[in-house]
C-alpha cells in the first residue's frame, strides 16, 4: 500500500503545482494547459492532482488570485511611495503603474482570455465572493493612504471593478489602449476623489 504524504511533501507538490500554473498561465494559456502537464512538471500522477485541486481551473483561479494580490501590493506600495502628489494624482498612478505591472509580467493575455473562462467554471460564490472583495479592498487601501472620495464606496467599488474588466478590450485597441487607459483612469480619479 502506498504510504501518504507528509505535511512537508504536500507543501512541496502544492507549491510545484502553482509554479507549473504560473508557467502555463503566460504560455501557452488555460485551454491548451492538461493537468498532465501540470503533473509532470510536478512529478506526481494525475489522480495525485486531484487530492490538492477538483481541477485545473480551480488551481488556475489561485494563481490569478495570487497575480491579484501582487497587484495591490503594487497599489499600497505605490500610494505610500507617492505621498507628495494629490490624492487624485496618487490614486491615477497607483492604479496606472498596476496596470503597468499586469504588462511588465506579460499576464494580460491571461487575464483577457483565461479569466473569464475561469468565471464560468469556478463556482459562481467564489468568483463572486472574488471580485466584491477584491474591489472593495482596491477601496480599503486607497482609503487607509488617505485618498478621500466623492462618490460612495460602492460607486468606487464598481467603478475599479469597471476599470479592471476594461482590459479586455485590449486587443480591439492595441497599443494605444494603455495611453488611452491612462486617460481613463485620470478622468476617474479627477471625477470621483476629493
Amino acid at each position: 500500500m502506498p504510504q501518504a504524504f507528509t505535511s512537508e511533501q504536500m507543501d512541496k507538490i502544492r507549491a510545484r503545482l502553482f509554479e507549473s500554473a504560473c508557467r502555463h498561465a503566460v504560455s501557452p494559456g488555460l485551454k491548451k494547459t492538461t493537468i498532465e502537464s501540470l503533473t509532470d512538471d510536478a512529478g506526481i500522477s494525475k489522480s495525485t492532482f486531484y487530492k490538492f485541486y477538483d481541477s485545473k481551473e480551480r488551481l488556475f483561479f489561485e494563481v490569478a488570485e495570487y497575480w491579484e494580490n501582487m497587484i495591490i501590493s503594487e497599489v499600497e506600495r505605490i500610494l505610500h511611495t507617492a505621498g507628495d502628489l494629490t490624492s487624485k494624482e496618487r490614486a491615477a498612478k497607483a492604479v496606472n503603474a498596476a496596470f503597468e505591472r499586469l504588462k511588465s509580467m506579460k499576464i494580460i493575455r491571461f487575464f483577457v482570455e483565461d479569466l473569464p473562462l475561469l468565471i464560468t467554471s469556478v463556482p459562481q460564490e467564489v468568483t463572486m465572493d472574488h471580485y466584491r472583495s477584491m474591489s472593495l479592498l482596491i477601496v480599503d487601501t486607497l482609503k487607509k493612504e488617505n485618498v478621500q472620495f466623492s462618490v460612495s464606496d460602492e460607486i468606487m467599488a464598481s467603478v475599479i471593478h469597471i476599470l479592471y474588466l476594461c482590459i479586455q478590450s485590449i486587443q480591439e485597441l492595441g497599443e494605444d489602449f494603455f495611453d488611452a487607459f491612462r486617460e481613463l483612469v485620470l478622468s476617474a480619479c479627477e471625477k470621483m476623489m476629493s
